[in-house]
């Protein structure tokens, strides 16, 4: 940038003041005003610059991200958290690290009012993924909640570890109803050895050899004339 090439500060404000336009030069201008001990000016442009690019989502969460952490600097906690509770609900809807920091913001005695405040909020969103921010928080409850809502097996597995020593039965029950549904397709041999697969993945469960005896039992009389499926179920280790 002009300040690396040794650019006088003078000449910088010129060119800056020319071209706020350019959301860039208004980003960089504003971390200019804020390491020349300027804050009013450089929050100022900030927040201007929000106004000018409200149909550009990147570059309106890198405004709002700056404009956060002037905020910071100039020790306006109440602005500072206003801010980082709209990235978090709008620009940059989720975002570990910004809940992470929004968090750290709080007294512990106070962030779990806050928390939940901030998660039904972002959860307007119907486009977010909120199991991160419950595995970040240990909240188990709403992640097995979501992770049953889910279509597929995708969730469970990936969160199958945390959730199975508290909630065996309940997965148990999500793979027992995603099986059956994908059995009542038919496909090559190779989808077959998948639902043995998952077959054996449920064996693990302390319910789990009752729960595939009846599934196995079910799909014998149900889809006796899919030889391969019926090779592959014969194949089943119990």
């Amino acid at each position: 940038m002009m300040s690396a090439a040794h650019v006088p500060d003078k000449q910088i404000i010129k060119f800056c003041g020319a071209n706020l336009a350019i959301p860039q030069v208004r980003l960089f201008y504003s971390q200019f005003c804020l390491q020349h001990q300027d804050e009013a000016h450089a929050v100022q442009l900030l927040k201007d610059g929000k106004k000018l690019v409200t149909d550009d989502p990147s570059m309106l969460a890198e405004l709002s991200r700056q404009l956060k952490d002037a905020y910071q600097q100039l020790g306006e906690k109440q602005l500072y958290r206003q801010e980082l509770w709209q990235l978090l609900t709008e620009y940059a809807p989720a975002d570990e690290m910004l809940f992470s920091e929004l968090k750290q913001s709080y007294p512990t005695t106070d962030w779990p009012a806050v928390r939940e405040q901030l998660l039904t909020a972002i959860a307007k969103n119907s486009n977010v993924d909120l199991k991160p921010l419950y595995v970040q928080e240990n909240l188990l409850n709403p992640l097995l909640k979501a992770v049953v809502a889910a279509d597929g097996l995708w969730d469970l597995r990936i969160y199958e570890p945390l959730l199975k020593p508290r909630f065996s039965d309940l997965l148990l029950a999500k793979y027992d109803h995603e099986v059956r549904k994908m059995a009542t397709t038919t496909g090559t041999r190779r989808k077959y050895q998948q639902l043995v697969g998952i077959l054996k993945r449920m064996l693990a469960y302390p319910a789990g050899k009752s729960t595939v005896q009846a599934i196995v039992h079910d799909w014998q009389q149900q889809y006796p004339r899919r030889s391969a499926m019926m090779d592959e179920l014969s194949r089943l280790n119990w």
